[in-house]
């Protein structure tokens, strides 16, 4: 399955023309017009569309956010056209307004440490808890191997206290609650 999108522009006793969004055009016979090789499609969603150009683009805006948004109205070289189920062209504006305003895209770990500017949402600065995370595991593995082999009482509380502080690293404790090192 290539998913070429294609349109039909003539058809024939027992055979279908076809020209491609490449600009290619073929003539389609025998087993090519089966219903295994083709598949009728009116609407293609916007992921599908990232990258083409069309002439003209119908679209039905009910969420995505802003990124889908540009996608979308940025494929057709002449006009588009949005469609959106609404009371009145007041509500439509708003609602628009309001979808297209807000980013829904993934954030990556390289996003999540960014500054926050003003009036946005903090983000959590996964880079620092990972690292948290990690110097955790290597603490409770390094105490295991300790308590293995020699388990001197002063060096085995010594990681337990890098343990419990690396945790309040993670997770700092709620106010009114202390630290938890006693």
């Amino acid at each position: 399955m290539t998913s070429e999108r294609g349109t039909v522009i003539a058809v024939g006793d027992g055979e279908l023309t076809v020209r491609f969004d490449d600009g290619r055009s073929q003539v389609l016979v025998g087993e090519e017009l089966g219903s295994e090789r083709l598949e009728h499609a009116y609407a293609v969603t916007v992921h599908r569309m990232q990258g083409a150009t069309v002439d003209r683009a119908h679209v039905f805006a009910d969420g995505g956010g802003r990124e889908l948004a540009y996608v979308a109205m940025s494929r057709p070289r002449d006009a588009s056209q949005v469609y959106i189920t609404a009371d009145d062209t007041e509500q439509a504006v708003e609602d628009l307004t309001a979808e297209w305003s807000v980013g829904r895209r993934q954030h990556w770990i390289l996003d999540i440490n960014q500054p926050v500017g003003p009036g946005e949402k903090a983000r959590p600065d996964l880079a620092r808890r990972t690292v948290s995370v990690m110097r955790m595991a290597q603490l409770r593995a390094e105490r295991g191997a300790v308590a293995a082999v020699a388990p001197e009482a002063h060096r085995l509380e010594a990681l337990d206290l890098s343990l419990r502080l690396q945790r309040l690293e993670v997770a700092p404790p709620q106010r009114g609650r202390g630290l938890g090192l006693a």
